[in-house]
């Protein structure tokens, strides 16, 4: 650009020296005056003039004129012949040997002052240049001017060198160069221009319009777009000419990428360098890629990354530093020195250290922190261990990579703990009485303590090498047996098996086989541990066992069989015993009885009705066990059957009081009324015989929480901590109800018919204060959403 400035300098001053030959031709206007006035003007003049007559002889001339013509000095005179003249001028413009041009030239000077009115230029020997202009007076005289046009020629040269000098420079520079007048003509433009923009080699010439030149490139350029886009980029083009945006730069369809650089001159004209920018864009770019790939692969390591530049200052890092070391992130900053960030990491990742801890380990981070090729773990402070390798850059900087092996020292750590367990089982595997057996990953016997030895019956090292099965397993054990075994090893599961091995000298014996396989960190199975324990005598234990249990079942059988049965033979008698008393109790309530023989008839008649109740528990309670139970399910008015309940009991026992008045209305539900009946009459039966002298029992019916909730409470004996979880066992009777009749059976059967209808019973109690029963039913709806249905 400053090239651009000196060159349009020096074109103003040959626009200079143009004006100085203005004012030289004006000078000749003012010589076609008069002779007089011409004749007093020019004797002041600086040009020299000499006047001549018709026959052109001198008449007059100034001191200019000589000092001009200095060969004239000696001869020139008033009235000497202008031939004279002109050829002792000859003389100093011509070399001696130049004789013939010499002539050549007096004739023609003197045919031109014979016509008048000419002008020529010459170059004297002395290397002046003169202008020589002859002119007719209004007197018929002839006026010879003489001008000296040395400096004129000289400043020419100089513009025309500065010219050469100012387009040399322009070609040579490797951008395309403009120079644009006040009126956006084109003044100049240089080589590489063209190139840049050949189609407006045509049209490119000194008063070329910038409008026009935009135009050509436009059109031929984006000759692909339609007319309104190259209006439009023709009308951007122009503004930013106009507004003098620079530097500005757009990519041409043909790729090439132009930056525009312009400046005003002081005329208000305009210097436009076009700049190729192509390739510098493409480096920019390629660099721009590069770094992303560089910080792609850094963003990649499975590694925390720190680059340190060689004046040990924080240049990058990885994101995956920040994750293993999370305590740094209010530390990193971008040009932070070496020793700074170890003091600010140390506070960061140790803040419950002393400042005397803290001071010593930042003062042996820091003496290791350049070293190049160096290596160390630090532990911090949440039981994580980190290495940091180290290397130098070829720039001198620092490299370091931060690897997370906390996964990898507490390995270490669990390997050598898992060694010496090891170490410690296998002594412990040498002393015990149990056989313990190690196979390989291919199922060969890898190591035998003694105890197995024993139990085998042969020596260790003939074990060593064979598979179980060839070396101890009995062919009483069947195959599924071990493909069971082995597929469960195989999937990583603990097999618990009974197997038989063979003994040495004949007879198989059972053992209890507790294998567990195991893994390498891989996945891939590294060995089998099996642990056998003779089971021979917990077998004949089993075998006893089993027969007793037989005979227990067949003794339970017969038991069943005889309930039934004696229940059977006595509800006839009882039948019978119980109309006897009926018809005796009419007949003499037609006659006058005394109070006694009255109340004996009555006891007789609920011991019958106690005896009968008991005997249609049993029968119950012997098809539910039977399988032989089943629901007849129906709509049941729940208020109205628990108060028909509480009505019988009543006249069963009028000397006790049965409270009703926390039954709802209207409560219903699914099921079957005849089992649900002997559910509430067992409760309210054993709340009668375990009331005490309270004599009060209450009976409660609501909804709670989509259910049907009954309860039975007396304020009676109650029942003792220790018996409350076995109150729902068979035959099972609390130690509070010592005296009071009873099988043990009620309770139980009552729960296992409040469980086939979908619901539960529970009991809570305490000694002297009595006991409430608690049966929840769900209701016909909570069963349809529950899906429930059951059977016995």
């Amino acid at each position: 650009m400053a090239f651009a400035t000196e060159a349009w300098t020096n074109l103003l001053l040959a626009a200079i020296a143009g004006v100085a030959l203005g004012f030289a031709a004006a000078r000749w206007q003012a010589r076609r005056g008069g002779d007089t006035a011409v004749l007093d003007a020019l004797q002041s003049a600086r040009d020299g003039f000499a006047l001549w007559d018709a026959e052109l002889r001198l008449l007059a001339w100034n001191g200019a004129f000589v000092e001009f013509l200095p060969h004239a000095r000696t001869i020139i005179r008033r009235g000497m012949a202008a031939r004279e003249l002109v050829e002792a001028s000859a003389r100093t413009v011509f070399a001696p040997e130049d004789e013939a041009r010499r002539v050549a030239w007096v004739e023609k000077r003197m045919r031109g002052l014979a016509r008048g009115g000419e002008q020529r230029r010459v170059r004297t020997r002395e290397g002046c240049y003169l202008e020589i202009t002859d002119c007719r007076t209004q007197g018929g005289n002839l006026l010879t001017l003489v001008h000296d046009l040395t400096e004129v020629a000289e400043a020419n040269r100089r513009v025309a060198e500065v010219e050469v000098r100012f387009r040399d420079g322009i070609e040579v520079i490797d951008d395309g160069f403009t120079l644009w007048d006040a009126d956006d003509r084109l003044v100049v433009w240089n080589a590489r221009y063209v190139e840049m923009y050949p189609d407006l080699a045509p049209v490119l010439r000194p008063g070329a319009r910038y409008a026009d030149c935009v135009r050509v490139v436009i059109e031929r350029i984006y000759a692909g777009a339609d007319e309104a886009e190259r209006e439009r980029l023709i009308a951007t083009r122009m503004a930013m000419h106009r507004d003098n945006v620079s530097p500005r730069e757009y990519t041409r369809p043909d790729g090439m990428r132009v930056q525009v650089l312009e400046r005003r001159t002081a005329d208000g004209g305009t210097v436009s360098i076009y700049r190729d920018v192509t390739a510098e864009r493409r480096a920019v770019e390629e660099l721009a890629r590069s770094e992303a790939q560089r910080r792609d692969g850094i963003e990649s390591m499975a590694d925390g990354f720190v680059l340190w530049g060689p004046d040990r200052r924080l240049r990058t890092w990885n994101e995956r530093l920040i994750e293993i070391m999370p305590h740094l992130v209010p530390v990193m900053s971008v040009g932070m020195t070496q020793d700074d960030f170890i003091g600010r990491a140390c506070d960061a990742a140790y803040p419950d250290w002393s400042e005397a801890a803290r001071a010593a380990w930042t003062r042996d981070r820091r003496a290791v922190a350049w070293m190049p090729a160096h290596r160390t773990t630090l532990s911090l402070a949440d039981d994580r261990y980190v290495t940091i390798s180290q290397r130098r850059t070829a720039d001198g900087g620092l490299v370091a990579t931060y690897h997370d092996v906390t996964a990898e020292v507490r390995a270490t750590r669990r390997l050598a703990a898992s060694e010496a367990e090891s170490r410690r089982l296998a002594m412990a595997a040498t002393n015990v009485q149990s056989g313990v057996v190690i196979l390989d990953s291919e199922s060969r016997i890898r190591w035998v303590n003694p105890a197995m030895a024993r139990i085998v019956g042969v020596p260790v090292e003939h074990m060593l090498g064979k598979t179980p099965r060839a070396a101890y397993m009995s062919d009483r054990t069947p195959a599924e047996s071990f493909s069971r075994i082995a597929k469960a090893l195989n999937s990583g599961q603990r097999v618990r098996a009974e197997i038989m091995i063979r003994r040495e000298g004949g007879g198989d014996i059972w053992v209890e086989l507790d294998a567990a396989p195991i893994f390498s960190a891989d996945g891939a199975l590294e060995s089998i541990v099996g642990l056998h324990t003779d089971i021979a005598e917990r077998k004949r234990h089993q075998a006893e066992l089993e027969r007793a249990l037989a005979a227990a079942r067949e003794v339970n059988d017969q038991q069943r069989r005889f309930i039934s049965i004696a229940s059977h033979e006595f509800r006839t008698p009882l039948a019978v015993i119980d109309g006897a008393v009926q018809r005796i109790a009419a007949k003499l309530g037609e006659a006058a009885v005394d109070e006694y023989v009255s109340r004996r008839l009555q006891r007789i008649r609920a011991a019958i009705g106690r005896m009968t109740g008991m005997i249609e528990l049993m029968l119950s309670s012997a098809r539910l066990d039977e399988g032989k139970l089943r629901l007849e399910t129906g709509a049941i008015d729940l208020t109205d059957l628990v108060r028909e309940v509480c009505r019988r009991q009543r006249h069963i026992s009028p000397q006790f009081t049965i409270a009703t008045e926390g039954v709802e209305e209207g409560l219903r539900i699914e099921g079957d009324r005849r089992l649900l009946e002997q559910v509430f009459t067992n409760l309210l039966s054993n709340a009668v015989k375990y009331s005490g002298a309270s004599r009060r029992i209450e009976v409660a019916a609501g909804m709670q929480s989509g259910t049907v909730e009954i309860s039975v409470r007396d304020f009676g004996i109650g029942i003792s901590p220790q018996d409350l979880t076995h109150m729902f066992t068979r035959f099972f009777r609390a130690s509070t109800a010592t005296g009071i009749p009873g099988t043990g059976i009620g309770l139980h059967f009552a729960k296992e018919l409040v469980l086939l209808h979908g619901g539960t019973i529970d009991v809570t109690s305490e000694p002297g204060q009595g006991t409430t029963f608690r049966i929840r039913l769900p209701t016909a709806q909570t069963r349809a959403e529950d899906g429930t249905t059951k059977a016995a």
